[in-house]
């Protein structure tokens, strides 16, 4: 009998605590946006932060003299892309929707202009805190979350049409093979040529 008590003592002691804990919790941290709204919207926020990045990553390889016209006029397409405000997620009317499709065709476009530009070139401009090629790749994972399909389609189509034609991928070239030491080799003594001399005769 004392255990029932004791159980049901404890059981309700736990419940109050947990009201309390519940009530002393501020109302800024229960109600995060995080717990309100969908796992899409926070992948929204994230991207536009990294667009941020992207942005100032394809103005320093349009301002950089090491990098080819032809890929320039590449970037600064894209670069007129998102800052125009009517594309086919129009900024206005879609609010951060509407920077979905600048997202999603920012990191196609610069997943194709790693493969023209030296690396060392696009690192020098990168200010993103993670590694660029493993947040491009994340974009475009993300590409089928963030904008319909006849969207992505239309940014696939997009970036083909545009992207410049007659350039040679980068080739990182691979690292020296070691050279081998050369040994010495004994050369063999010379032989002295002996000279006879001839005797007069009388």
């Amino acid at each position: 009998m004392d255990d029932f008590v004791n159980t049901s003592a404890l059981t309700g002691a736990s419940h109050l605590d947990d009201q309390e804990d519940e009530s002393e919790i501020p109302v800024e941290e229960m109600e995060t946006p995080r717990r309100k709204t969908p796992r899409i919207v926070a992948r929204l926020f994230e991207a536009v932060l990294v667009l941020r990045d992207f942005f100032f990553l394809l103005v320093g390889l349009l301002l950089d003299e090491r990098v080819d016209r032809k890929v320039k006029i590449f970037v600064g397409s894209v670069i007129a892309y998102i800052i125009s405000p009517i594309d086919f997620i129009p900024d206005l009317l879609g609010g951060l929707f509407g920077l979905a499709d600048d997202f999603v065709l920012t990191a196609f476009a610069l997943n194709v202009l790693m493969n023209w530009i030296d690396p060392e070139i696009v690192a020098s401009h990168w200010r993103g805190k993670k590694d660029l090629l493993t947040t491009v790749q994340k974009g475009i994972r993300n590409a089928e979350i963030l904008v319909p399909e006849a969207i992505l389609k239309k940014i696939q189509a997009w970036i083909g049409k545009r992207a410049p034609e007659g350039l040679v991928p980068v080739q990182v070239a691979p690292a020296a093979p070691p050279v081998p030491e050369q040994t010495e080799t004994e050369t063999p003594p010379k032989k002295k040529r002996t000279t006879r001399s001839r005797k007069s005769t009388q």
